[in-house]
Parts: structure tokens; sequence; C-alpha cells
């Protein structure tokens, strides 16, 4: 017979993928730049997160519920307009 490890607050017993499991989740998303000259570039991030058991979105009334912003840089820094990650998320 095969090894198969054990949870024990299981009801079969058997291990299994735990959707809101406090290290931060699945994710997907668009990332971009576009060199606009002079050392101006414009970038966006588009980011959502999923349940990597189901393949459900993490939340069904934003399709991006993680990050979404666009924003110009150079090489003085840069300027973001969205939702951005933060210090504490």
């Amino acid at each position: 017979k095969p090894f198969q490890p054990r949870q024990p607050d299981a009801p079969d017993g058997t291990w299994r993928m735990n959707g809101s499991a406090p290290i931060g989740g699945s994710r997907w998303g668009l990332r971009g730049s576009e060199d606009l000259g002079g050392g101006l570039k414009a970038n966006f991030v588009l980011e959502s997160g999923f349940n990597s058991d189901t393949g459900a979105p993490g939340n069904t009334s934003k399709l991006f519920d993680r990050q979404a912003w666009v924003g110009l840089s150079s090489s003085m820094g840069s300027l973001n307009f969205g939702r951005q990650d933060s210090l504490t998320r």
C-alpha cells in the first residue's frame, strides 16, 4: 500500500490545500512597461487572486482585486495611480 499522509482534522484524514491559508493565496496578473522616450516610461500592473483548489476567483465583484494601477516613471522616481500593495497588505 503506498504511503498517504494524514491530516487529523479532515473527515477522511487526507491532506488538502486550504484556499484561505494565511500565506497569501494564489494570484495571476499582467505587468507591462512602455518606453515613451526621453527617459520616461508608462507602467501598469493588473493582478487578481484565485482559489488554487477550485480555480474560482478570489473576489467576484472585482476582476483585478489585488493590484490595478497605471503610472509614469523616470530616473527621478515614479508616480502611480490606482490600487497598490501597501506595507500592511
